[in-house]
């Protein structure tokens, strides 16, 4: 658990950065200049030391959200139609949200 001020780029006119190792993860924010960044790292100390602090993590989105994202997205607007069918036929034979098995002979995807 540690929190560190210093400059990526060391150098007058380079931002300053805060580190913050937390329970295994690791985080970075670019603050500004240093007297910011030391008032920041300051501030998540004492939070680390009251165990109020928490590290934001992002969350991933689910495979079928992002296929079909991808395929509106990518794949509607630079590929053929019949491109685009076979695709989202693929994906609605091969990911099943309840983990059942296809009858179409399409391979198991689990979501």
């Amino acid at each position: 658990m540690g929190v560190i001020v210093k400059q990526k780029l060391k150098g007058k006119g380079n931002p300053w950065w805060v580190f913050i190792c937390y329970k295994g993860k690791r985080k970075c924010k670019k603050v500004g200049d240093k007297q910011a960044a030391e008032g920041v790292a300051t501030e998540i100390r004492k939070k680390l030391k009251l165990r109020e602090f928490k590290l934001d993590e992002k969350k991933l989105p689910a495979f079928r959200e992002y296929a079909e994202k991808w395929l509106e997205c990518y794949v509607r607007v630079m590929r053929r139609e019949s491109t685009y069918d076979r695709y989202k036929e693929a994906l609605n034979v091969g990911v099943h949200d309840n983990g059942t098995k296809s009858n179409h002979g399409g391979s198991l995807v689990s979501v």
